[in-house]
């Protein structure tokens, strides 16, 4: 029986065996490194959605904010405003989750949610208490609502392009030639792996002609 093993024939069917085994442990981690990578293109679609849903909101809002301040346009009620804000909050926390700023970049994340606050605040406040004459109106928005815009917008579009830079820094480290290399050099570091299985599967078949042997005798 070991003779049968151990010959040339018992060999190669040991070699591919070993081969197939290895193979699938190749197939495991290199399905998992695209999955990672399409993972990460669908990330950073989804932030570059919702964060462009947030910036022409927030324009969209203030411009309405303006047009009713200056209008006097009583027809806008200060719940629909507050179930903007709402709506713009989902969508907020949603980004805020799904960055990719740098650690050291926390502060910028820190600063933007203060400003929005901020400025959120502000403006649920003055829609339903502006003050009576046109004058004190315009006061109000030159002196106290637009620094307060500025402020969040500044905050915001300093976070994304933040997040786009980190975004670029990934990216650069999942381009297709990148992959390819990576999947190269997961094959190579699988070679000890595959002589280690072979090696155990001598020795086991080696212990198990031996106990049989045994056993006959």
């Amino acid at each position: 029986m070991g003779s049968l093993f151990f010959s040339k024939k018992g060999i190669i069917v040991l070699l591919i065996f070993t081969i197939v085994v290895t193979f699938i442990f190749y197939n495991f981690f290199a399905r998992k490194i695209d999955r990672e990578y399409s993972k990460l293109i669908n990330k950073e679609a989804h932030f570059n959605a919702i964060s462009q849903q947030i910036l022409q909101t927030s324009y969209a809002n203030w411009a309405t904010f303006l047009e009713y301040a200056c209008n006097n346009q009583k027809a806008i009620r200060i719940n629909n405003w507050e179930q903007v804000i709402v709506q713009n909050n989902k969508r907020f926390d949603s980004i805020s989750i799904l960055n990719l700023l740098h650690p050291t970049d926390s502060l910028i994340l820190d600063s933007l949610k203060t400003s929005r606050k901020k400025y959120n605040t502000l403006i649920t406040y003055y829609y339903s208490h502006l003050p009576g004459n046109t004058d004190s109106i315009k006061t109000v928005i030159s002196n106290v609502l637009k620094p307060s815009f500025q402020q969040y917008q500044y905050y915001l579009a300093k976070f994304l392009k933040a997040h786009n830079e980190g975004m670029l820094q990934i990216s650069d480290n999942f381009t297709y030639s990148n992959l390819f290399k990576s999947k190269v050099y997961m094959l190579l570091s699988l070679i000890p792996v595959f002589i280690i299985i072979f090696v155990v599967l001598l020795i086991f078949i080696y212990i198990l002609i031996i106990g049989y042997e045994i056993i006959k005798i």
